[in-house]
């Protein structure tokens, strides 16, 4: 059935017995989200069955966020520095949740929204959990670990943490 829906991101095996570790090293090597497996003589029925998903982390300069009212965030938009450019690396959503950062990112608008992204200073660089990328490089899943002030130029530059 899974051959015949030609998706090349589901890959189904038979069953491999042994060193789960060392296959799930390979499943995130080859950057593929992740394992789907039971324990062997258990039955093939809803619950029996792990999903185990394959993360990534990395720093992203915040540039810009999306704002739902109230102070409250929709989603962080992103850049990472890629051969000394910097790239849109996607967005990191939020819903409801995110009111105190807002404040922080307020104080940093640099201009007016476009297509509903509020631009900022990039004066922050967010830790950010995510579960691969998607075919265009942007990140998919992203969950804010960490903010860190972005080093200024000068004799005493570092970074700093800011409470999230």
């Amino acid at each position: 059935m899974l051959d015949d829906a030609g998706c090349e991101r589901i890959v189904c095996l038979d069953h491999i017995i042994g060193d789960g570790h060392r296959l799930f090293d390979y499943v995130q090597a080859v950057g593929a989200e992740g394992i789907v497996s039971k324990r062997l003589g258990r039955s093939y029925r809803h619950g029996d069955w792990l999903k185990t998903k394959c993360h990534r982390s990395g720093r992203f300069i915040i540039t810009g966020f999306q704002e739902l009212g109230e102070g409250r965030l929709e989603a962080l938009h992103v850049v990472e520095e890629i051969d000394g450019r910097l790239v849109p690396a996607g967005q990191v959503r939020f819903g409801f949740a995110g009111r105190g950062l807002w404040y922080v990112l307020d104080q940093l608008r640099s201009g007016e929204p476009s297509n509903g992204v509020v631009p900022i200073h990039p004066a922050l660089i967010a830790e950010i959990r995510f579960y691969g990328r998607y075919k265009d490089g942007a990140i998919r899943d992203g969950v804010l670990l960490d903010l860190i002030a972005k080093p200024s130029s000068g004799a005493n530059a570092g970074e700093s943490r800011r409470p999230l």
